[in-house]
């Protein structure tokens, strides 16, 4: 393109060179050659400008579609970037719900755990008397761990709960123990029989039996029969007999 350009350019400079001698009939060979150069150099230095503008009208070009394509480029990040924010936005709002929640989760968990403690030691004291030690310290270590300032709210629940799933699991026991205890006013070693909360039972060298009378707090004697039926009961915890249907007496214990 810049070729023909400048063919192009000489032609004309010919042209006017030929007019000038028609025109000058009196123009020398040597001042029609230097009128010839002298239009070569005018025309080489506008078909070097016209080229000069040539590269700036290019780069202008291409510049101008680089930054139609950033322009695209940035548009779609400025599309992407507000969902974003917008979802960040949603995420933090939640956050701030969440947040409210905990507070009035707190303000009302604590006083209904230190409620369920008190409730677990009425249910401890009003039940068989049964793990005696074992329960009371674990009412205190809860009792500890309730008023514990540097404690979660979490491991508080979680503790509580732990305590609830423990004595929940004891009404699901069939656990059989040697264990002294006053009988009708004397003191024996018998071996003795719980049936989860159903019933707590002794059994005498002897052969007696006795059950644990909630109402009264204390020992009483079984009657022949169901002192027989007991000693099916403890064979049959101690996995020494076959599993049978055995008729004993039983309480309603009031929690």
């Amino acid at each position: 393109m810049q070729m023909r350009t400048l063919a192009v350019s000489l032609c004309a400079a010919l042209l006017c060179c030929a007019a000038a001698a028609a025109a000058s009939p009196d123009m020398t060979a040597r001042e029609a050659d230097q009128t010839l150069r002298s239009a070569a150099r005018t025309q080489a230095a506008a078909q070097a400008e016209a080229d000069r503008w040539a590269g700036e009208r290019d780069a202008l070009t291409n510049e101008e579609r680089e930054l139609v394509i950033r322009e695209e480029w940035l548009g779609y990040q400025v599309a992407k970037h507000k969902a974003y924010i917008g979802r960040e936005r949603a995420a933090i709002e939640a956050l701030h719900q969440r947040k409210e929640t905990f507070v009035a989760v707190r303000q009302e968990l604590e006083p209904l755990l230190d409620g369920l403690l008190e409730r677990l030691r009425q249910a401890v004291a009003a039940d068989l008397p049964f793990l005696a030690e074992e329960r009371a310290a674990r009412l205190e270590q809860l009792e500890g761990a309730l008023d514990d300032f540097h404690l979660s709210l979490a491991e508080k629940l979680r503790r509580t709960l732990e305590a609830l799933r423990i004595e929940a699991m004891y009404g699901e026991q069939v656990q059989v123990s040697e264990e002294p205890l006053v009988l009708e006013g004397q003191e024996v070693q018998a071996r003795v029989l719980r049936l989860g909360r159903l019933g707590l039972y002794c059994q005498l060298p002897d052969g007696r039996g006795g059950v644990y009378d909630a109402g009264s707090g204390a020992w009483r004697t079984l009657a022949s029969g169901d002192a027989s039926e007991l000693a099916k009961a403890v064979e049959i915890a101690g996995r020494r007999r076959v599993v049978e249907l055995i008729t004993l007496p039983v309480q309603r214990v009031q929690p």
